[in-house]
Formats: C-alpha cells, sequence, structure tokens
C-alpha cells in the first residue's frame, strides 16, 4: 500500500512480536517510511534474543501492519481458545506512556487487571462486534 493512501495519524505495528516492539504513532508518509526501516533493523536483534536467525525466510514472516490511530482506553484482551471455542477471556487495562511530538510509541507503563471498564463495555455478545 503506498504511504500517501492511509489516513494519518496511523499506528504501525510488527504483525508478530510482544510487549509493544516496534509499535509506533506516524503522523506523516515520511514518518511511516522512518518507523518501518528502524523496525527492519532492529529486528535481527529482536529475533536474536529469541534465538531465531534473521535471514530472508525468517524475516519475510515478520511484515507490519498500519492501522488507524484510535483514541481511547487502552486495553488487551487475552483469550484461550480449545478447538475453536472460547473457554476464557480477560480485558486488562493498559497504562502507555503519554503521547506527544517526542514520545511516539506505545510502552506500557504499567496496567491493570481485571479492567475498571464498565462491565458492559467488556462484554462482546457475538454478531458483529
Amino acid at each position: 500500500m503506498p504511504t500517501s493512501a492511509c489516513r494519518y495519524p496511523v499506528v504501525v505495528k510488527p504483525v508478530r512480536c510482544a510487549g509493544s516492539f516496534s509499535v509506533v504513532r506516524c503522523e506523516t508518509p515520511s514518518d511511516l517510511i522512518t518507523a518501518s526501516n528502524r523496525y527492519f533493523s532492529a529486528l535481527p536483534q529482536y529475533l536474536a534474543s529469541f534465538g531465531l536467525t534473521a535471514d530472508a525466510s525468517t524475516t519475510s514472516q515478520w511484515g507490519m501492519i498500519v492501522e488507524e490511530l484510535v483514541v481511547g482506553a487502552e486495553v488487551d484482551i487475552d483469550c484461550v481458545v480449545v478447538e475453536g471455542r472460547l473457554v476464557f477471556a480477560v480485558v486488562s487495562d493498559n497504562h502507555p506512556q503519554p503521547q506527544s511530538q517526542e514520545c511516539t510509541t506505545f510502552i506500557e507503563r504499567g496496567g491493570r487487571c481485571p479492567s475498571v471498564l464498565p462491565h458492559e463495555d467488556q462484554v462482546c455478545t457475538g454478531g458483529d462486534a
């Protein structure tokens, strides 16, 4: 997708990874290119920390997702699915660093489980939710 096709600001994040590694807010196409270049530069060291080699076959599986920035409460939803059936889910609150021109990452400063969001905001009743 061309960078000009995005509606900014956007969030760019790895398809695979954890702990908000390389999740970045981008205000412009130039920011998006810079974030992508930084990610792929840091990827070999990240993979090595898990005992993986950053060869072409491995890194081809580690692309990036570009999403519209949605402002609001940040939560994690952790689920256990067994044989295609949801058997457990919990919503927890994230406490990210405040966003600013100087801080565009999404590294959490902490979290809370269970979430303090009202129960009705945490429940998915199925369908197109």
